[in-house]
């Protein structure tokens, strides 16, 4: 069974100059395989799924939800042990 550490960094662009920077609270699970559905909690993300960038690694993950709190994502095929940014 393969399993991930889970290290998180991640960005939000919205496109606006004025718009704070995106931080990272926490997220869950802190560890999974891949496939696994991760839930990163932190303050100023885009809304906009599309203006929210995830990688596991080197490898780009697909953002599936997004509020201004909240960045829900899956753990991609080829992520190892590493930070999330």
């Amino acid at each position: 069974i393969t399993s991930v550490l889970l290290l998180a960094s991640c960005s939000g662009d919205d496109g606006s100059e004025n718009q704070p920077a995106p931080s990272i609270s926490g997220f869950t699970p802190t560890s999974g395989e891949i496939g696994a559905t991760v839930t990163i909690s932190g303050n100023n993300f885009s809304t906009t799924i599309a203006n929210n960038q995830v990688k596991f690694g080197a490898i780009n993950a697909t953002v599936t939800a997004a509020t201004a709190t909240s960045i829900t994502t899956t753990v991609p095929t080829g992520a190892s042990t590493g930070r999330i940014s």
